[in-house]
C-alpha cells in the first residue's frame, strides 16, 4: 500500500481477542506526522465512539507504534495512548519492553506483529523476528478509561490515511502479507 487514502475493512467479527499480521513498513521518516498507515480493531463499523487498538506507522517515523483509543473520533472525548510514547500519552507497559522496542525500530524486517487481549482487558504486544523466530513481548495494562476489549464484536481495518502532503521521495510503503484474528 503506497498511496494514502486506501482502506480495507472486514465484515463484523465476533469474539475477537487480538490480531496478528505479517508485514513491513518502510519510510525515510521525512513525511508528515498527520499521515499514517495502520492495522487495527475497532468496535464500531464507522469508527465513531467505542474502543480501538492496533499498530500505527506514522509517515514521519521509521518505527511502528502500538496504540489504544477510547471514544475514538468523538470531539472532546477521545482518549488515547501509545507505546512507545509518540507524544500522545504513554500506555502503561511492563515486561521486557526495551528489547521489544529494538524490533519496533526495524519494521522493514517483515516481522509478525501480534496483539493479544487478556481476559482483564490488558494487552500482550509481541513482535516475532522472521529471521531468528525470537519472540519479544511487552504487557500493556488497560487504562481505566478504556473499555475491556476482550472477546468483543468489531471490525479489522487496514488503513492508509492522508491528511496533508507527505513524503515526496516515494519511500513510504506499508506491506501486509497475512492477517489473522485471535479468538478464544
Amino acid at each position: 500500500m503506497r498511496s494514502t487514502g486506501q482502506k480495507f475493512a472486514s465484515d463484523q467479527l465476533d469474539n475477537v481477542s487480538g490480531l496478528s499480521f505479517k508485514g513491513a513498513f518502510r519510510s525515510s521518516g521525512a513525511g508528515s506526522r498527520r499521515n499514517a498507515f495502520g492495522i487495527f480493531f475497532h468496535e464500531q463499523k464507522c469508527y465513531h465512539g467505542g474502543g480501538e487498538y492496533g499498530w500505527v506507522f506514522p509517515e514521519s517515523r521509521k518505527e511502528g507504534v502500538f496504540y489504544l483509543c477510547s471514544d475514538c473520533n468523538l470531539t472532546g472525548k477521545q482518549r488515547w495512548c501509545t507505546w512507545p510514547d509518540i507524544g500522545e500519552g504513554k500506555c502503561p507497559a511492563t515486561g521486557d519492553c526495551f528489547k521489544l522496542k529494538t524490533l519496533l525500530d526495524k519494521p522493514g524486517l517483515a516481522p509478525y506483529w501480534n496483539i493479544k487481549v487478556t481476559k482483564v482487558g490488558g494487552f500482550e504486544v509481541e513482535v516475532v523476528d522472521p529471521v531468528t523466530w525470537k519472540k519479544l513481548s511487552c504487557n500493556i495494562d488497560k487504562p481505566a478509561w478504556l473499555p475491556n476489549l476482550y472477546k468483543k464484536k468489531g471490525y479489522l481495518t487496514i488503513n492508509a490515511q492522508k491528511r496533508e502532503e507527505g513524503d515526496k521521495d516515494g519511500e513510504v510503503a506499508f506491506r501486509v502479507d497475512e492477517v489473522k484474528v485471535w479468538k478464544e
